[in-house]
């Protein structure tokens, strides 16, 4: 489940700048995507 969020989020971050990520300090590298595709975009606050 979460893997379908994080690919959909990436998804939604591509097509649209608008989208902004603020993760809670999830460790298991599951935004690696979304940091590489949309770096200014994601944000760590955990």
């Amino acid at each position: 489940m979460r893997n379908a969020f994080a690919d959909e989020l990436t998804k939604l971050a591509a097509a649209d700048p608008r989208v902004v990520l603020l993760s809670g300090d999830i460790g298991n590298r599951l935004f690696d995507k979304l940091k590489a595709a949309a770096p200014d975009r994601f944000f760590n606050c955990g």
